[in-house]
């Protein structure tokens, strides 16, 4: 198997991050493979890691996002090329990027000439803004749940609202300008890998008929 890289994209609140670790955690059992074998990226995970290193580029990046902005190509480029470096996996997952028409160009020139297959969450307005509403994140581990459980499921850290779902109206204007076209432009560099799916559906449901058709050919 070559390895391969699966783009997941969708607006902010629209599930694309619990579809991506669905994807990850579905794909060993179905098709026999070592959980070592795949890898989810979560720029959003290196920009939280950053950030909580206390270094200079985290504070600049804290300062960024706190603000609703986001964070420049050059920056994220510089911690997924990084990432990337040292991962073995034979599938790695992008959760969340690229997000502008920029980040697009440095991920063609990241990942140069590796298969791509793109997964586009297409979510209502009104559902991502029901979601947003409803999700909370450890302030211990990180870990994105919802504000139905008392505490982490994970480590019983105290659940907090993230500080970027504050801004989420903004966040969606720069979705519209930024990361829309992004996706055109994803969808031409790979128009018979590009597949949208509906992001009302269960992330299960949408996983197991991507597996069973479009993405089984990468196995």
């Amino acid at each position: 198997m070559d390895k391969t890289i699966i783009i997941v994209t969708g607006a902010p609140g629209s599930g694309k991050g619990y579809f991506a670790e669905r994807l990850m955690n579905t794909i060993p059992g179905i098709f026999n493979l070592s959980q070592t074998d795949i890898t989810s990226v979560s720029t959003g995970d290196l920009i939280r890691r950053e950030i909580k290193s206390e270094s200079a580029l985290g504070h600049k990046i804290k300062n960024i996002t706190e603000a609703g902005e986001l964070v420049s190509d050059e920056i994220i480029a510089a911690l997924l090329k990084e990432n990337l470096a040292y991962n073995p996996s034979k599938i790695t997952i992008l959760d969340g990027y690229p997000r502008t028409s920029g980040q697009v160009r440095d991920l063609v020139q990241i990942i140069g000439n590796l298969p791509v297959y793109v997964i586009h969450r297409d979510t209502p307005p009104e559902l991502v803004l029901k979601r947003v509403k409803n999700r909370r994140v450890c302030a211990k581990c990180g870990k994105v749940q919802t504000a139905d459980h008392a505490d982490c499921i994970s480590c019983h850290g105290k659940l907090v609202v993230r500080k970027d779902d504050a801004v989420i109206e903004k966040r969606l204007e720069l979705y519209t300008k930024e990361t829309v076209p992004a996706l055109e432009l994803l969808r031409m560099a790979y128009p018979h890998r590009c597949f949208i799916i509906n992001g009302a559906e269960e992330a299960q449901d949408s996983v197991l008929h991507l597996l069973n058709g479009p993405l089984s050919e990468i196995f």
